[in-house]
């Protein structure tokens, strides 16, 4: 994301959560990878996470394409506007609906070239949210760098989320134990927060995520944790070269 567009992202969402609480390729080490055929049955499929009752829940969604979703008959643009993110991917989006308090992730799954063989890093931004005491959520733009090991069948890596353009992260989260089956991945994360006084607090979590685009270019997941905070993400293939 071009830095007047992350400005301008973070400056909406912002917006949002306003005025809802007046009323938010990589490296690869191998070339000769084998592709495995995954099956889907809808052009466009995600995750949705929600908040009923205090209580975090997760749902799958699904699209006939990347310009709406519709989650409980309500149909939801995904424009800058109404909080989605991100114009540099192609084939995933991510977003944040506040006046119902959604997250969600959707894009178009990867179908037939899942690697085998190889590492890809990938980079991408992402959307942390936290209640707060003052009913008005924290809601905090975050940079994405996650390295995926098709050989080993795992992802690594970290999420950071900078709050206020401070230099040490408000938040970071460390992909612990996450593994990739078929198009997809799921696994145990961790979150770390930054208090006041700059003592870690660890919390943890759970992610689950897709590869998105031809040959697994692009990626995109959500995750949950402990706390009641949530966070959705995108990233895409590093170009060797960078």
């Amino acid at each position: 994301m071009k830095i007047n567009q992350c400005t301008k992202f973070i400056l909406t969402l912002t917006t949002l959560v306003i005025l809802t609480a007046c009323s938010s390729g990589g490296n690869n080490s191998d070339d000769n990878n084998t592709p495995q055929t995954i099956t889907i049955d809808k052009p466009v499929t995600g995750y949705l996470i929600s908040e009923t009752n205090g209580t975090l829940q997760t749902q799958n969604i699904s699209s006939q394409d990347l310009t709406s979703i519709t989650i409980n008959d309500i149909n939801i643009p995904l424009t800058l506007e109404n909080g989605a993110c991100c114009e540099e991917f192609e084939n995933v989006k991510i977003g944040i609906y506040e006046p119902l308090n959604y997250v969600y992730q959707v894009g178009i799954p990867t179908t037939n070239e899942i690697p085998s063989t190889g590492e890809v890093e990938y980079q991408g931004k992402s959307i942390y949210r936290e209640e707060s005491n003052n009913n008005t959520p924290i809601i905090i733009a975050g940079e994405v760098y996650l390295v995926a090991d098709f050989g080993n069948k795992n992802i690594r890596g970290e999420i950071y989320h900078f709050k206020n353009g401070e230099e040490i992260p408000y938040n970071i989260i460390n992909f612990k134990d996450v593994k990739i089956e078929q198009s997809g991945f799921k696994g145990e994360i961790i979150s770390i927060n930054m208090g006041e006084n700059q003592e870690p607090i660890e919390t943890t979590g759970n992610t689950e995520g897709k590869f998105y685009g031809p040959n697994a270019g692009e990626l995109g997941g959500i995750a949950r944790f402990n706390d009641k905070s949530s966070v959705v993400y995108a990233a895409k293939e590093v170009p060797e070269n960078n």
